[in-house]
């Protein structure tokens, strides 16, 4: 993570892994700090190697990013099938957030949100496979710059 000031990239606060599951077992994580940062390390178990079959992996985390920049980018490091990204907005001032992706697919992407006032969550779901290298830009409008629009 860049550093910036009022941002410690050690600190839980900025970024946390906070869940890892391997074909729906919770896996424990072990989470190491530094003065510059932090690694989080989970298990994927020696059964799942051992038998190379393919597993469902899932993690969630809770991140920090800086408001002014409005976007976040999500990239696949290795290719990977049937990807579900969920960006849960819910305890910020966010109005708006939508999503672009970069998946070359023969089928359109699927995404979706929660109806107004029942949370705020952003999904995108891409079936098939997805090679590493591509991505998915979030970008969103703040509450305080949709309240100056409505002013204007």
């Amino acid at each position: 993570m860049t550093p910036r000031p009022g941002f410690d990239a050690s600190s839980r606060d900025a970024f946390e892994l906070v869940a890892f599951s391997i074909g729906g077992k919770a896996r424990k994580i072990r989470r190491s700090g530094r003065r510059s940062g932090q690694i989080y390390s989970a298990t994927i178990g020696d059964d799942v190697v051992r038998d190379a079959r393919p597993v469902r992996i899932r993690h969630a985390y809770r991140a920090i990013v800086d408001p002014a920049n409005h976007r976040l980018f999500l990239a696949i490091a290795q290719p990977a099938r049937n990807v579900s990204l969920e960006v849960d907005y819910s305890n910020t001032d966010i109005a708006r957030m939508s999503v672009s992706d970069l998946v070359p697919s023969r089928r359109r992407p699927y995404v979706s949100q929660l109806p107004a006032g029942t949370g705020r969550e952003l999904t995108i779901e891409v079936p098939g496979w997805v090679q590493a290298g591509v991505g998915f830009t979030f970008v969103w409008t703040l509450d305080s710059e949709e309240q100056l629009r409505a002013l204007n």
